[in-house]
């Protein structure tokens, strides 16, 4: 079964990039879990999205972290794997998360992953900042930017750290496309073979929807550059129930001799009496038999006292399944244990355990620092940093787009910046005020 995040792969593949200076097409084939991760907080941070399953509560249940454990046969127990922790805004949005590693002979938590995330002045998802730890000191990994057209169709542009030369090297560039009723129609990779960044395709995603508006068809193709054409790859059907709640997931491979698709897995899903997805079990096609053999089992479970639009989930917990069309849960998820098939027999393999805390999400009342804001936005010599009603200092830090830092200082309100001596551009920059982290862009012309 595909995991629903895996940080693993995500951290291989950003490995598996830096390490390139060829090749890099075949290293962007067969990330499907870095695509949907990014689709995913897109889909979950993002206003015109978010809004469309999220409420306005004012008090809702954050989810806050989660214990990766592993099942070991030889004492019959569970033990500590991994731990990420998420950090949220006064808005409801995911800022930051942390994963962990347990030291069994130490028996602690050691961090060795963060990734940061900032919003534009509407709101919009921003930037992800990923490092990694080595012994005491953090290091950049990749860092991804995005940017919107005018039809709400969103580009994600990752780079990688270059130790060597201190610069953020653009390797993979994820284009979204959705349709004028919101529903995902194409997912376009490219990769990057130069500098400056020359995109080529590598591999896209291709939707398709039954008359419900329900998700039926996903088509994975991939570039064939020696006939400059696309040629599938990998196919997944879906299949719903009367009431339109998800049955069966069935993937097919496609047989490039033989010009037509093998099948190769299926998952089915069971529910609970609230449509929460209470479980799956996952099979593979075995040909020389020419039946199913099953493979693994998943139970969930949940605590039915929360419903959905009273959660605050990170993006990589989501209640989007794989894409974003059909939801995983309803209500507060608990726990996910994972079985796999042993002669008949179902062994405990691991099990993520999800813990949550009340939190605040009103936005800005009369009794709230209201959110700071920068203007003029172009700035030509300087921008005016405008703190609201907050008499405290603050700091902000100007990066150019290759994450450089090219300013620094302390500010109170209604300070003037200068940018006079700064070459013309985009600008990120972070701004610390009153304990909290706000993110955005400024344009120097």
């Amino acid at each position: 079964m595909k995991k629903i995040f895996t940080l693993l792969t995500s951290i291989l593949f950003v490995f598996g990039l830096m390490g390139q200076n060829t090749g890099i097409k075949s290293e962007l084939r067969g990330h499907k879990s870095e695509v949907f991760k990014i689709l995913k907080t897109i889909m979950t941070n993002n206003p015109e999205f978010s809004n469309q399953v999220f409420s306005v509560r004012e008090t809702k249940q954050a989810m806050d972290s989660m214990i990766y454990e592993e099942f070991h046969e030889f004492d019959e127990g569970w033990r500590n794997d991994e731990k990420q922790v998420f950090f949220w805004n006064e808005n409801g949005q995911e800022i930051m998360n942390t994963t962990s590693g347990w030291m069994y002979e130490e028996q602690q938590w050691y961090d060795y992953f963060k990734t940061e995330i900032s919003y534009d002045a509407l709101g919009r998802l921003s930037e992800m900042l990923t490092q990694q730890r080595d012994g005491g000191d953090w290091f950049f990994i990749s860092k991804t930017v995005f940017a919107y057209d005018t039809k709400s169709n969103i580009t994600a542009t990752m780079s990688v750290w270059n130790l060597e030369s201190n610069t953020w090297l653009d390797y993979v560039k994820y284009e979204y496309v959705f349709g004028t009723d919101g529903k995902l129609e194409e997912i376009s990779i490219y990769g990057n073979f130069d500098t400056p960044p020359v995109w080529q395709n590598a591999e896209k995603y291709e939707y398709t929807y039954n008359e419900d508006g329900d998700l039926q068809n996903e088509l994975l193709l991939w570039w064939d550059e020696e006939t400059n054409e696309w040629v599938n790859h990998e196919k997944y059907e879906y299949t719903y129930d009367g009431i339109g709640i998800i049955s069966m997931e069935l993937w097919s491979s496609w047989n490039l001799v033989d010009l037509v698709w093998n099948t190769s897995s299926k998952v089915t899903f069971s529910h609970d009496d609230y449509n929460n997805i209470s479980g799956y079990t996952e099979y593979w096609w075995e040909a020389s038999i020419n039946d199913w053999l099953v493979e693994e089992k998943c139970d969930y479970s949940y605590n039915n006292s929360f419903a959905f639009d009273q959660l605050l989930l990170p993006a990589s917990q989501s209640m989007y399944f794989y894409t974003f069309d059909f939801i995983i849960f309803r209500h507060m998820l608990l726990s996910e244990v994972v079985y796999e098939s042993d002669d008949e027999n179902w062994l405990e393999d691991t099990r993520t355990n999800y813990y949550y805390s009340e939190s605040n999400t009103s936005g800005v009342s009369e009794n709230k620092l209201v959110k700071p804001e920068i203007y003029p936005n172009p700035a030509s010599n300087y921008f005016i940093i405008d703190l609201g009603n907050s008499l405290e200092p603050a700091s902000i830090e100007l990066y150019d787009i290759q994450g450089k830092l090219v300013l620094s200082t302390k500010v109170i309100s209604n300070d003037e910046v200068s940018v006079a001596e700064l070459e013309k551009g985009v600008y990120i920059y972070k701004l610390i005020s009153n304990r909290k982290t706000y993110g955005g862009s400024v344009i120097v012309k």
